[in-house]
């Protein structure tokens, strides 16, 4: 049987090799994944092939550097490092193509050589500042979490189409603001002109004050 720090790897190689299956086939069925960073729970090999398969549309040179693996008992934790490019959708964020680098630790329980249970942090906050999306992301993810899931993918599906039409209603809303306000450009390109005082110029460095006459 493979060690766990050997499997971890071997799910990090197939994330590198944007293999969603090779990713689900390491998992049990009772799989479950946490994270602050999703609006529900990742249950299964399914929902596990459906998460891999939005990261790597999202991010078509996605990789992941192991930085850091320990190993105690059951679990495994492994420090990495993730650098990829936006050049697809990512829920509902157009394509920035901007470079993303963010940092993140997964702590995997292992039972039966596979992953039963993982948790996942890592610093998405850097990441939406790097895209410049922070608050639609986070009022796309309530929408998800309010009525979608990764528990199936029709839960999924759930989630995701009315998440996706909140997305269209902002984008529309931007549209007709940026059309009933043509002005806005010149507006914001006037500058005030400042006047700076002229100032005296002073002694060389060095020379010293004039002692007051006695």
């Amino acid at each position: 049987m493979a060690d766990a720090t050997d499997i971890v790897r071997e799910m990090v190689n197939a994330w590198n090799a944007h293999d969603p299956d090779g990713v689900a086939r390491h998992v049990s069925n009772d799989f479950v994944s946490e994270s602050d960073t999703l609006p529900a729970v990742v249950r299964g090999p399914d929902a596990v092939r459906q998460e891999v398969q939005m990261y790597v549309r999202a991010f078509s040179d996605l990789r992941f550097e192991i930085e850091q693996m320990l190993s105690s008992g059951d679990y495994v934790t492994m420090r990495w490092t993730a650098v990829g490019t936006h050049d697809g959708e990512l829920m509902g964020i157009p394509p920035t193509n901007k470079r993303v680098v963010t940092h993140g630790c997964t702590v995997a329980q292992f039972r039966n050589g596979k992953p039963v249970h993982d948790w996942i942090y890592w610093d998405v906050a850097n990441m939406l500042r790097q895209l410049g999306a922070a608050f639609g992301v986070a009022l796309l993810a309530a929408v998800f979490a309010g009525v979608g899931s990764f528990h199936s993918a029709q839960a999924f599906t759930n989630g995701f189409a009315p998440a996706m039409g909140v997305c269209a209603a902002l984008s529309l809303v931007g549209a007709i603001t940026g059309m009933a306000l043509p002005g806005r450009s010149a507006m914001a390109l006037m500058r005030t002109k400042v006047e700076v005082p002229e100032t005296r110029e002073r002694e060389p460095y060095g020379v010293p004050e004039q002692s007051p006459s006695l």
